[in-house]
């Protein structure tokens, strides 16, 4: 199988292309480099800004980054942030799948209703959160071509990439010899090329802790999740130290496992392709015996089936049509395990951003030979006992995706690479809300979520290193600060930069997912055509003229205040609308429950925590209502809660037993008020006999 058929095709292309570089520079007045699907949207909005756009696709002409290339089950955490061109892709991915012409392989009634945290064809915002990757191929072009956005196809020059006049990028070269000139660059490629071209500082791997006081940064443990789950012998001899290590421990040191949790380090998360397969027959490629196969490279994944792992192998995450969205699902799967930085035969370190684009090309091809065995191993392996290999034999590649690649992905999942280093870095304490931002572009919401980093040797045994997976749980979604994708303006004033931009590596972690990229590579666009109107750097470009135009343009710069929902029983105050003191935790493990999740107090009683809800203007008419409150309960509930009522006629005291559901459908009755102004209820803690919890009270309709 030739993996490389589509590099081989855009090489001979650049060739010739490389025959006429001498000709005059092409210009435009915003320049976009990097095709990703932040790069489409930056694209996009500059040219329904008016502004003259060339893209630059450097992966085959082939649009959408990672979000075209086989993650179709969409990482975002939060809906709710989905704004402008972003939210626009996810409503056209939905209409699009409407038609049931769109439904081949399998009908649209057979197909999940439930995605990541979302449905997968929301009727009531018209959004999609799963797709095909040729489906986000073709909205990508739709988009781009309505707009009228110049794409041509390249790499940059990495050793000459750049025309500098002072600080201000004139004309960004390409490795065929072709010039663009333009007013504003934007970087949106997966590995920050063009920014390190420009000789923007930037920083890699990973921070200590105590870099940013950060707590999930840095060296890991082997504690936490996608951990190998069965014992697999480190060494080629079974028990033997002296025999050597078999192969995909990438970092051997004897003491590695006792490195000081938090250190910082060189280390990448792992990447891998998000593989698009399907068991549908007629539309199947079977996955054959990779070439120049050696079974000593995955006598990992042997020696694990050997000790009893039967499955989590690969994700097969659904997409329509009988197809997956293959990720990275445990210990041992898709990951390429510290296979993206090393150091080379003269003892020079290097990593995925260092590398030449060949380079690049061939680690590529390097991780495929991985997933592609793994698969083959599992399915096909006299060592696999039979009932695995049957278990797993159904899935291929697609005949109808990846049509000129051989059903492989064309981007491989460059999770992190570069990030610049600017003089406002994002950082946990600003995606858990605990530090201010006040010029807000986009919002993230998904976890704070590292890939492992590394294999080494514990006890004999190999384990995994680096995987974080953080819930942001009461403390996002979070604003991203326009200063993060904004280089220092000693280094560069004509250059911003929405993927690879200011930020931890674990912060990073969360806002790296495709639908934030997409609303970053728009609110770039926005502020380059903002500084082009207004001949100033993009340092300068007004944050109040830049949010007008944002939010014109359907952006979401930060949550909606909470509001009472009118329900047909009456008012209802979810507990996002309770003012809370003291020390709270979220949960949403036990149903039933109102809205996403419910508030505790783990059991601790204090006379100063508590939950206020105070009484909306709907109520204050002077009508008597029903107040009624909602709560899980549980055995480990308080018995004695203290709620106080302050309604128009004074005060009501009432104790409530949490332990048991209320009798009116999970509601119970407090009783009947008129509330004025001052009208609040106080759920208290103090004295409890175990967990208070806050869900919702409701004020029944008269």
């Amino acid at each position: 199988m030739n993996y490389l058929k589509t590099l081989f095709n855009l090489t001979a292309s650049m060739l010739i292309m490389s025959k006429i570089a001498a000709a005059a520079p092409m210009t435009a007045e915003i320049v976009v480099y990097g095709d990703g699907s932040g790069g489409v949207t930056a694209a996009v909005q500059g040219a329904r800004m008016g502004k003259s756009v060339i893209l630059v696709s450097n992966y085959h002409g082939h649009l959408g980054g990672l979000t075209s290339s086989g993650l179709g089950w969409t990482d975002i955490g939060n809906r709710a942030i989905l704004g402008g061109l972003s939210r626009e892709f996810y409503s056209r991915v939905y209409k699009y799948y409407q038609d049931d012409s769109a439904w081949i392989h399998q009908q649209r009634d057979q197909y999940p209703k439930r995605g990541q945290g979302a449905p997968t064809f929301d009727p009531l915002t018209k959004l999609a959160s799963a797709f095909e990757p040729k489906v986000a191929e073709q909205v990508f072009k739709e988009m781009t071509m309505e707009a009228g956005v110049k794409i041509i196809q390249g790499r940059i020059d990495q050793s000459n990439g750049v025309t500098l006049n002072g600080t201000s990028i004139s004309h960004l070269r390409l490795d065929d010899g072709r010039v663009i000139g333009g007013k504003m660059f934007i970087d949106a490629s997966y590995e920050g090329d063009l920014m390190a071209a420009a000789g923007v500082s930037f920083r890699m791997g990973r921070e200590t802790n105590k870099e940013f006081d950060e707590t999930h940064n840095g060296y890991t443990g082997t504690r936490h999740g996608n951990q190998i789950e069965v014992k697999v012998d480190a060494y080629l001899t079974p028990g033997d130290y002296t025999s050597g290590l078999i192969r995909g421990i990438t970092n051997p040191a004897p003491n590695a496992s006792k490195t000081v949790i938090g250190a910082g380090d060189h280390r990448f998360q792992s990447y891998c392709y998000r593989l698009c397969l399907t068991d549908a027959p007629e539309n199947r490629i079977l996955i054959t015996k990779p070439n120049a196969y050696d079974e000593a490279d995955f006598e990992i994944v042997l020696r694990a089936v050997e000790a009893g792992k039967k499955n989590r192998f690969f994700k097969t995450s659904p997409m329509p049509n009988r197809k997956t969205d293959s990720n990275n699902v445990s210990g041992i799967s898709m990951d390429y395990v510290g296979k993206n930085y090393g150091t080379d035969e003269n003892g020079k370190p290097w990593n995925w951003a260092t590398l030449k684009h060949k380079q690049r090309d061939v680690l590529a091809n390097e991780h495929i030979y991985w997933q592609l065995g793994l698969i083959w191993t599992i399915q096909n392996h006299p060592r696999v006992p039979e009932g695995i290999r049957k278990a797993w034999s159904q899935w291929g590649l697609c005949k109808d995706e990846f049509t000129d690649n051989d059903g492989i992905p064309y981007n491989l999942y460059v999770r992190e690479a570069r990030r610049m280093s600017s003089p406002f870095v994002m950082t946990e304490a600003h995606c858990r809300n605990e530090l201010p931002i006040d010029d807000s572009i986009a919002m993230g919401a998904y976890t704070m979520d590292s890939h492992n980093v590394q294999r080494l040797v514990q006890n004999g045994f190999v384990r995994n290193e680096g995987d974080i997976q953080k819930p942001l749980r009461n403390k996002g979604p979070y604003r991203i600060s326009y200063r993060a994708i904004v280089p220092s303006p000693d280094e560069c004033t004509n250059l911003l930069v929405p993927w690879s931009l200011s930020s931890t590596h674990i912060a990073f972690g969360s806002i790296r997912m495709e639908p934030v990229y997409m609303c970053l590579g728009q609110a770039a666009a926005t502020a380059a055509s903002l500084a082009i109107d207004r001949d100033v750097t993009v340092q300068d470009v007004p944050y109040s003229s830049l949010r007008e135009r944002l939010l014109a343009d359907d952006a979401r710069l930060e949550m909606p205040k909470p509001q009472p929902v009118v329900v047909p029983d009456g008012i209802l105050l979810d507990d996002d609308l309770a003012e809370f003191s003291g020390t709270w935790g979220t949960g949403h493990s036990i149903r039933p429950f109102i809205g996403s999740r419910y508030r505790h107090n783990a059991g601790k009683a204090s006379p100063k925590t508590k939950a206020t809800f105070s009484i909306p203007k709907l109520a204050l008419d002077g009508v008597a209502r029903e107040l009624r409150i909602h709560w899980p309960a549980q055995e480990n509930r308080a018995t004695n809660v203290p709620i106080t009522i302050t309604h128009s006629e004074g005060e009501t005291k009432y104790t409530l037993n949490q332990r048991v559901p209320g009798k009116l459908g999970g509601w119970a009755s407090l009783g009947t008020f008129a509330f004025d102004k001052q009208s609040s209820v106080v759920i208290g803690t103090k004295e409890t006999d175990g967990h208070v919890l806050i869900d919702a009270i409701l004020l029944k309709k008269p």
